[in-house]
């Protein structure tokens, strides 16, 4: 699937059986202010309902909001998080995702490809995906999406290998923002790099699904 990356604000094109057009959002731009006001007022997440929710004024200083459109009506919603620790500047991927479960495969596959581009570019090397202890659904898509990838490396641009084969889910589940969570992380070493407070799965499922 192609798709063409223009300067922020613009709308990228792509051709899909949906489509779904990707809006990266600009401060200060009206087209995004109106995309971003009609997705929150649609209340798909309970933590996407207003700007302090989302944290706008932190993604906008240091993040990317990426807002597929469908009909010219956003559908919803993912960000990536700039933040530093231990001398390490990674992002919170996934940051306030908020999407419809019958379009996520589908979308996913191009914001995937404009974030981890974007990424890349910023010298980004390192995320993290946390998913809240209750949310174990979740976990097995991303886990599925992910092999999905694995299989089509040759379909995938440099910043998307280079995310794709060194992403893994840490083997305990991790005390992250006043809640357990299940953490997926990519780093180059393959290590992981945060300092949290762990404790042991409480699902023993998971262990089979740790890669």
């Amino acid at each position: 699937m192609k798709f063409m990356i223009s300067q922020e604000g613009k709308l990228l094109a792509t051709k899909d059986l949906l489509d779904i057009k990707y809006h990266i959002y600009k401060p200060n731009n009206s087209l995004s202010t109106h995309f971003l006001d009609t997705l929150l007022s649609k209340k798909l997440y309970h933590n996407n309902t207003s700007y302090k929710l989302i944290n706008l004024h932190k993604l906008e200083k240091n993040g990317i909001i990426v807002i597929p459109i469908k009909n010219n009506t956003p559908i919803g919603m993912i960000g990536a998080l700039i933040e530093e620790e231990n001398g390490i500047r990674f992002a919170k991927y996934g940051y306030r995702l908020a999407m419809s479960s019958n379009h996520f495969f589908n979308i996913s596959k191009e914001t995937d490809k404009i974030i981890d581009n974007w990424l890349y570019k910023n010298q980004i090397y390192h995320y993290t995906i946390a998913i809240n202890d209750y949310n174990f659904r979740l976990i097995k898509m991303i886990r599925r999406h992910h092999f999905k990838k694995l299989k089509n490396l040759h379909c995938l641009t440099s910043p998307e290998v280079f995310y794709t084969k060194n992403i893994k889910l840490h083997n305990k589940m991790v005390y992250e923002k006043y809640t357990w969570s299940y953490m997926f992380y990519s780093s180059p070493d393959k290590q992981f790099f945060l300092d949290r407070k762990e404790k042991k799965f409480e699902k023993d499922e998971l262990l089979d699904l740790i890669f």
